[in-house]
């Protein structure tokens, strides 16, 4: 396995690198294990792959709410900054 360095900002606005990298790569294993299925006749391995798949879009829609979280709470900051800015 590759080792990545992700530049990670704080103030990145709920556009979040690390999310990102994240959400890729789950896309990526979701594809290959649908090929993988697609390409496989024995119904055990079949079911296993199937599982696989199964994890790997329940942790993108985790990644997804987390993303969405992340929107919300910078977007209530700007709010907040913005109203001590209209002072």
């Amino acid at each position: 396995m590759s080792h990545r360095t992700i530049d990670c900002h704080q103030s990145c606005k709920g556009i979040c690198t690390s999310l990102e990298v994240a959400s890729a790569s789950e896309q990526k294993a979701i594809a290959l294990y649908e090929e993988l299925r697609d390409q496989c006749n024995y119904p055990d391995i079949r079911h296993m792959i199937e599982s696989l798949i199964a994890k790997r879009q329940e942790m993108l829609r985790l990644i997804e709410e987390t993303r969405t979280k992340v929107r919300e709470q910078f977007d209530v900051l700007d709010q907040v900054q913005a109203g001590f800015e209209d002072l």
